[in-house]
């Protein structure tokens, strides 16, 4: 390490502490501070060459969101909120631009506001599972390049996977979609299981392909949809 860098890096690790101790404060606005003080020092790690810190502040903001807090205020809500709009923000990042699309999400656990990862890409292993999206949920166009999770989620409003790539295994076992559900246009490259998911609403896979299953299996085994909507239809 050279001297010339040591006061920078230890600026960075100030700053982690001071945003970090920010977001356990009783008051939302510190919170809130806090929320973009972590998101401030994960991208300046990034531009430092050290991804494993930024991999730090990353989980302690998906820590933030699993955590459960009842009831939940109108503040607290915000704070959640633009958490999710921070992850999905530097998710889609434009080229130049600095991208967490090599860090770990994990939000399994966690409860959503209405969550917009539209185009997000997840270059590495995206969790879900047992997360509630409390509103809508966008991934329209989303790009998973690892893993994704969504083992028993809940999305109690639409949720829309139009134009989504899993190019790796990809899991809604035991999910339960409330209101309606999008996956037209969506390709699923690997392993993808939908065993035991809860269809209520309207569903739309017109288009989806399912590259690793056969024309005899059902990737949708042991599945429930609404009264009217057999899989498949919209």
């Amino acid at each position: 390490m050279s001297f010339t860098r040591t006061p920078l890096l230890r600026d960075l690790r100030k700053r982690y502490a001071v945003a970090a101790t920010h977001l356990g404060h009783d008051k939302a606005v510190v919170r809130l501070a806090g929320v973009y003080g972590l998101a401030a020092v994960a991208d300046d790690w990034l531009d430092e060459g050290s991804p494993g810190r930024a991999q730090t502040c990353v989980d302690v903001l998906c820590g933030y969101l699993r955590m459960a807090i009842d009831p939940v205020s109108t503040a607290e809500q915000d704070v959640r909120a633009a958490i999710t709009a921070l992850l999905a923000d530097r998710l889609r990042a434009a080229a130049g631009e600095t991208s967490w699309s090599g860090l770990r999400i994990d939000l399994s656990g966690a409860d959503l506001p209405a969550a917009d990862f539209t185009a997000a890409v997840f270059g590495t292993n995206a969790t879900f599972a047992r997360a509630t999206f409390e509103k809508t949920a966008w991934f329209t166009h989303a790009r998973f390049e690892a893993d994704a999770t969504f083992t028993g989620a809940t999305f109690v409003g639409p949720a829309g996977f139009t134009g989504a790539a899993f190019l790796s295994e990809a899991s809604f076992a035991e999910a339960t979609f409330y209101a309606a559900a999008g996956f037209t246009q969506a390709s699923f490259a690997a392993e993808t299981g939908f065993g035991g998911t809860r269809f209520c609403g309207p569903t739309g896979f017109t288009g989806t392909t399912f590259s690793r299953f056969g024309p005899d299996t059902d990737p949708f085994e042991d599945a429930t949809f609404g009264p009217d909507q057999p899989a498949g239809e919209t």
